[in-house]
């Protein structure tokens, strides 16, 4: 609830405007009586149902830490942290100089694109805050550069500002990281949550250049990495932009953070001196498009199975919420060039005023200062430990998942470099499982994958280890690392691991490598697989990579089959994240799936350009059940756990998706029928076991019903509740997608 106008806070803040509020947040101007001057508060509200007195008390002693950090940064382009103070329920406020003057998205909606001389000026100012904030110790990042966040005084003095709308902290088990994204300006690794760094303020803030030169909004990273739509060039909206400031945009916008410049000052010098640019690039654009139709993939393989177990863009206009997109694991797909890493369980950033991460050395659980997940600092990669004669334990529970019997994954603590189960590791295959900067207790895509490897290598007896990744730049340094060890197979484990697998398997053509939820496609600009190939894997010379891909559409058919046969009203719905494959492939399964039981069931959907946004999840699936709607299938991360929640309130049925979400939703278990589940730890089980029996081969392999890589989970506390003569349809639905006799609808 928005503070009352007129209303003192500490008895010294007297609040006159409210200038921004989201569902957990709120940014206001504000009046000091103190010291007679305007200032600009930013809450954090904590007063949010089900949050732990624990998490709370975490919170506060991170915002403590982080508020008196940020209250020492002193540069002429940043406002000054004036105070701070935290109120008996938890609520945090962080006070701040109120900048006086228009925003750059403003300034834009008033009078077009910009000269390229002011533009460079005003950017370049930016660049120098941005420098001394790269520069500190330990880095701070600010990770939400647009051009709403960027106010230019009556003198002409930049400042980088945030009134963007505030995001929760670690609120309970079931929410995701607080990922902030602005369309158009945020880079894909953001979208991740799998670690930024400086490089991701680069693309930001070439974005923002973009905007300032043509404005235009450019298309979202994640939407440009699927190549449904690509960077128009600057020079096409705006014929006064020269090209070599062009290529300087283009550079900074690079979707893969290692094509990017790698510093502020780079960047700032190619604008400054153009023909810095032109020596960067040579006469060639950057990369602009990533990815095929699936029709030109030529290396499709499917897993065997295991036993047992574009338009023109949109005119930029400042908007009165910052809408946060996530790119997560929905990136998983049969065929798609970049699959989303749909946001699971973690840890939550708690947004603050300045929108600008203090970067830990402890990333996991660290960083509640701005729009995103848990920052990062740039460190070595994990030193392998002495040897061990102690393993880390194989959990009890690893079964690939089959039909209606998907994993749960208790994973010991691990080591740094821990290894799996089995006999003398001499006497093995070596097979190293690099993690992304999620790690292997991530309660989700990491630890299930890991999960898998542990189960493998007891049942085949390979020795099995895995480093963690504790920031991008360690991708290659931790593949190194196996590869130096002697290691003949090498696992990475997410998308963003892409270039550094590609790359590092041309180094190491006799090693083979598996890459999860990363399918490699012909691609202009890209070294490792350009578009002259026929396609990456044989003839792109990666001859020694196996992607491990995922099939959505066929659960979300099983699950359209379940609700249809449950709903009494005739009437189901989707509350649906961003509008990509994967989620669509859900989405498109369900709807086709609900009228192959009933052909006149009646379906919903809604796609919301987030991930991460329970309140707006709740509220479509509100909207929904005043259709009719009596059963909500969450496709969307914490969004759609927020149509989970509007179903459970109100005695509805909900199916969840991605993980067996009665373990990591408690709170809707009541309304849980099922989830429609996505099983790294069968994808991986599955790679482990082909190793074993010598059929491992380059391509794409897809984990679908038939090898249990995708599948309902139980039906927990409404097995009971479901009539036989439903379960036998979901059955039959799934014999027959395995089959083949039944198509999913999806193209």
């Amino acid at each position: 609830m928005a503070l009352v106008i007129g209303t003192t806070l500490e008895n010294r803040y007297r609040i006159e405007e409210l200038l921004g509020q989201g569902g957990m947040g709120a940014v206001y101007r504000a009046y000091d009586t103190r010291l007679q001057q305007a200032v600009a508060i930013k809450e954090n509200t904590m007063a949010v149902p089900g949050i732990s007195l624990e998490v709370v008390e975490a919170s506060r002693r991170q915002f403590e830490r982080e508020a008196l950090m940020l209250a020492r940064l002193r540069h002429p382009n940043l406002p000054r942290v004036i105070d701070h103070f935290v109120t008996p329920e938890g609520n945090q406020y962080l006070v701040m100089d109120f900048i006086e003057g228009d925003d750059l998205a403003h300034i834009i909606a008033r009078g077009g694109p910009l000269p390229e001389a002011q533009a460079i000026a005003w950017i370049s100012q930016a660049c120098s805050a941005l420098e001394y904030l790269h520069t500190q110790d330990p880095p701070i990042i600010h990770r939400d550069i647009k051009p709403q966040n960027i106010k230019v005084t009556p003198k002409g003095q930049v400042f980088l500002v945030d009134f963007g709308i505030a995001k929760i902290g670690e609120v309970s088990k079931t929410m995701t990281g607080a990922l902030g994204v602005t369309p158009g300006f945020s880079p894909p690794e953001q979208y991740a949550m799998t670690g930024t760094d400086a490089r991701s303020d680069i693309y930001a803030l070439g974005a923002t250049l973009y905007a300032l030169l043509t404005a235009q909004t450019p298309p979202e990273s994640v939407v440009r990495e699927f190549g449904e739509k690509q960077l128009v060039p600057p020079r096409q909206l705006n014929n006064t932009v020269s090209p070599a400031v062009q290529q300087a945009v283009f550079k900074a916008m690079e979707t893969r953070p290692t094509n990017r410049p790698q510093s502020v000052v780079e960047f700032r010098r190619m604008l400054e001196r153009p023909e810095g640019a032109r020596k960067l690039f040579g006469s060639a654009p950057p990369t602009q498009l990533r990815g095929t139709a699936a029709a030109d993939v030529r290396a499709d393989k499917r897993i065997p199975a295991a036993s047992p177990p574009g338009p023109a863009p949109s005119p930029i206009v400042p908007p009165r919420s910052a809408v946060p997109p996530a790119y997560a694991e929905s990136r998983r797909a049969k065929h798609d060039p970049l699959p989303l890493l749909l946001a699971g369980v973690g840890i939550v950033a708690i947004v603050l005023v300045v929108l600008i991460v203090v970067a830990t050395s402890n990333s996991k659980g660290a960083g509640i200062l701005a729009l995103m997940p848990a920052p990062t600092m740039t460190a070595e990669p994990t030193k392998s430990p002495v040897a061990s004669s102690t393993p880390v334990p194989a959990t009890n529970a690893i079964e690939p998942t089959k039909f209606s019997e998907p994993t749960h994954v208790p994973v010991a603590q691990p080591s740094a470099i821990a290894p799996g189960a089995g006999a003398p590791a001499s006497q093995k295959v070596k097979i190293g499982l690099v993690t992304d900067v999620g790690g292997v207790n991530d309660k989700s895509f990491n630890q299930s994958a890991w999960a898998g490897a542990q189960k493998g290598a007891t049942e085949f007896g390979l020795d099995v280890k895995f480093i963690e990744s504790k920031q991008p730049t360690d991708y290659e340094k931790n593949i190194d690392q196996f590869a130096t060890e002697g290691y003949q197979y090498i696992i990475a484990a997410g998308f963003l691991m892409g270039d550094a697998t590609a790359i590092k398997a041309k180094q190491y053509p006799n090693i083979k490598f598996a890459i999860i939820d990363n399918a490699y496609f012909p691609t202009k600009g890209v070294a490792y697989c350009d578009d002259t190939k026929k396609d990456c894997y044989d003839d792109g010379g990666l001859k020694n990579v196996t992607s491990l891909m995922f099939q959505e559409d066929q659960v979300g058919y099983l699950a359209g089959v379940l609700a249809a046969g449950m709903s009494k009203t005739g009437t189901v719905c989707t509350v649906s994240g961003m509008e990509i494959p994967p989620v669509q492939r859900f989405v498109i399964g369900f709807q086709n799936g609900a009228k192959w039981m009933k052909a006149d069931t009646k379906t919903l959907n809604v796609y919301i350009p987030s991930f991460t946004d329970p309140a707006k999840g709740k509220e479509t699936g509100q909207s929904m059940i005043g259709q009719g709607c009596d059963v909500v299938f969450g496709v969307g991360g914490n969004t759609g756990n927020g149509g989970l929640l509007a179903a459970k309130e109100k005695g509805l049925m909900a199916i969840g998706v991605d993980v067996d979400q009665y373990d990591t939703y408690p709170e809707v278990r009541d309304a849980l029928l099922s989830s429609a589940a996505k099983n790294a730890d069968a994808a991986v089980y599955n790679y482990l076991k082909s190793i074993k029996d010598g059929s491992v081969e380059a391509g794409i392999m897809t984990a679908d019903l038939s090898n249990g890589g995708v599948g309902l989970a139980p039906y927990h506390d409404w097995d009971s509740k479901i009539p036989q003569a439903v379960k036998d349809k979901v059955k039959e639905a799934a014999d027959n997608l395995k089959s083949g006799n039944l198509a999913t609808g999806y193209k």
